[in-house]
C-alpha cells in the first residue's frame, strides 16, 4: 500500500473517531445536566419531606392538644351540669305547689312527645297496658301513641274507677270515671311533677335553669331575720347599683411616721359597691369582693340589715347566689383579664417586630408571633362565653 493511501486512512480514522468522541462527549454533559436536576429534585423531594414531617409532627401536637382542650371542657361542662341539678333539686324543693306546676308545663316543652316524663311513669304505675285495655290493644293504638298519651292510659287504669262497659265485637270497651280530684292522684302527680322536672334538666340543664330563674324572680320573696341570722355566710350578687349608701371608709393613720398617735377615716379614692360584685353577709356584718374592685381594706359606718337586705332581694337589686357561682366568677374574671394582658403585651411586641430595622426578627417570627395572638384571643372567646352562659347578669 502506497503512503499517500495510509495517510488518507489515518485521516479518515482520526476524523471518524474525533466524531465520535465529540458525541461520546456530548452526551456526558447531557447525562452530567440530567444528573444535576435529579440531584436538585431529590434536595427539593427531600426538603418536602422533612417539611411534611414537620407538619406530620406539628399537626400530632395540635391534635393532642385539642383532645386535651376537649377533655377539659369534658370536665367543666359534667361539673356546669352538676352544679345546675343541686341548684335546681334545692330550688324545686322550696318553690310553692303553683309555681311548682308552672314550671313543669313550661318544662314539658322540652319533653316533645313525653317520652321522659313517660319513663318516671313506667317505674310508679307497673301494669300492662294490654291487660286492662282490651279493646284499644286490639286497635293497635298503643303503637302509635306518644308518650302523653300512654301517660293518660297508664294513669286512668291506676287511679280512675270503672262506670260502664260495652261490647264491641269481641272485645270489652271500659269507660272509665274523672280521677283528678282523688286525694291519692293529687299527691302522685306533685311527686311526678318535681321528678319530671329534675329528669328534664337532666337532658337539658341550662333551660330548665334559665325557666326557674325567671320564676323565682317573680315568686315573692319571704325572708325572716332568723334566716339570714343563722351563723352562716350568705351571698348575693348586685344586679344593680345599690339605692343604699353605706358610707364606705379606709382606716388611715393621722401621721404616717407616728401611727399609734391615731387614725381617721379617709373616703378618698374608696370604691363603693355596684354592678357586678359580690355582697356578703353574715350576721349583720357585710363585706364586699369583687372581680375589679379592692375592698379588702374597706369598711362601711351603716350596717345594714335584714330588712333593707329583704328590700334589695324583693326589688331585684341583688340576687341570692352559693359560694360557687362566687368563686367560678372570680375565676373566670381573672382569667379573662389575664387574658386581655398578655394579648395587649403580645400585639406591642408584634409592632415592634414589624418595625424592625435592624432585621433581628424574621417573617417566620412575625408568623409564629401572629399565631399565638390568634390562639390566645380564642382562648379569651371561650371563657368570655362561659362567663357570659354562667356568670353575667
Amino acid at each position: 500500500m502506497s503512503k499517500n493511501m495510509c495517510k488518507i486512512k489515518n485521516a479518515i480514522f482520526k476524523t471518524f473517531f474525533k466524531d465520535e468522541i465529540n458525541h461520546y462527549n456530548f452526551l456526558l454533559e447531557q447525562l452530567e445536566d440530567i444528573n444535576n436536576k435529579c440531584r436538585e429534585d431529590f434536595s427539593k423531594l427531600n426538603c418536602k419531606i422533612t417539611n411534611l414531617e414537620k407538619d406530620i409532627e406539628s399537626k400530632d401536637d395540635y391534635a393532642t392538644e385539642i383532645k386535651e382542650d376537649f377533655e377539659k371542657v369534658e370536665k367543666e361542662n359534667t361539673f356546669l351540669k352538676n352544679f345546675y341539678l343541686d341548684y335546681l333539686k334545692e330550688r324545686v324543693k322550696n318553690l310553692s305547689e303553683e309555681n311548682i306546676k308552672r314550671l313543669y308545663t313550661e318544662s314539658k316543652e322540652l319533653d316533645y312527645e313525653g317520652w321522659i316524663e313517660f319513663r318516671i311513669i313506667k317505674k310508679k304505675i307497673k301494669i300492662n297496658l294490654s291487660d286492662e285495655y282490651y279493646y284499644e290493644d286490639n286497635l293497635g293504638l298503643f303503637e302509635f301513641a306518644n308518650g302523653y298519651e300512654l301517660i293518660h292510659y297508664y294513669e286512668q287504669a291506676s287511679y280512675a274507677e270503672i262506670e260502664s262497659s260495652v261490647f264491641i265485637g269481641s272485645y270489652e270497651k271500659c269507660y272509665y270515671g274523672a280521677y283528678e280530684d282523688n286525694s291519692e292522684f293529687i299527691i302522685y302527680r306533685n311527686e311526678v311533677m318535681k321528678e319530671t322536672i329534675i329528669s328534664i334538666a337532666k337532658e337539658y340543664p341550662e333551660e330548665v335553669y334559665s325557666l326557674i330563674n325567671e320564676i323565682v324572680k317573680e315568686e315573692v320573696v319571704d325572708l325572716t331575720i332568723d334566716k339570714f341570722n343563722d351563723g352562716k355566710a350568705h351571698y348575693f350578687k348586685l344586679v344593680d347599683n345599690l339605692n343604699i349608701d353605706l358610707k364606705p371608709y379606709i382606716e388611715m393613720p393621722m401621721y404616717d411616721e407616728n401611727p399609734d398617735l391615731g387614725t381617721f377615716h379617709s373616703t378618698l379614692g374608696v370604691p363603693h359597691p355596684g354592678h357586678g360584685d359580690y355582697l356578703i353577709y353574715e350576721d349583720g356584718e357585710i363585706d364586699f369582693i369583687s372581680s375589679m374592685k379592692d375592698f379588702s381594706e374597706v369598711s362601711f359606718s351603716h350596717k345594714m340589715n335584714t330588712e333593707e337586705l329583704n328590700e334589695l332581694l324583693r326589688k331585684h337589686t341583688i340576687n341570692e347566689v352559693n359560694k360557687e357561682v362566687l368563686s367560678l366568677d372570680l375565676s373566670l374574671s381573672s382569667k379573662i383579664e389575664k387574658l386581655y394582658m398578655e394579648i395587649s403585651a403580645r400585639e406591642c411586641e408584634l409592632d415592634t417586630m414589624k418595625y424592625d430595622d435592624e432585621g433581628i426578627f424574621t417573617e417566620q417570627d412575625m408568623k409564629e408571633h401572629e399565631s399565638r395572638i390568634v390562639n390566645l384571643k380564642k382562648q379569651l372567646a371561650a371563657v368570655q362565653a362561659e362567663y357570659d352562659q354562667n356568670c353575667k347578669i
